[in-house]
């Protein structure tokens, strides 16, 4: 079953399957201020990717255990840095 919802950075979407919950929440394009708040979080000093979704997110929790997997834009970020570091190592 698929559920939407509105959350107060966009649209979230939930669903059960094999006893797993999914969990997505999307958001409109960041705007100059959160990119440049991102950037300065994550000490970037390289730009950033042109376009940012500060409110997008991946969630997946397996019921039974609680066990919980989260995906978020600033998490891709980070990770997206950290290689951009390594290679001009």
């Amino acid at each position: 079953m698929s559920v939407q919802v509105t959350a107060m950075s966009g649209e979230a979407s939930e669903f059960e399957h094999a006893g797993w919950l999914f969990r997505c929440c999307e958001g409109p394009l960041g705007n100059s201020e959160q990119y440049e708040a991102l950037g300065a979080t994550l000490g970037v000093r390289a730009p950033l990717p042109e376009m940012v979704f500060p409110a997008n997110s991946l969630e997946i929790t397996h019921l039974s255990s609680g066990l919980t997997f989260s995906f978020t834009a600033k998490g891709a970020l980070e990770a997206w840095h950290r290689a951009q570091k390594r290679r001009c190592e």
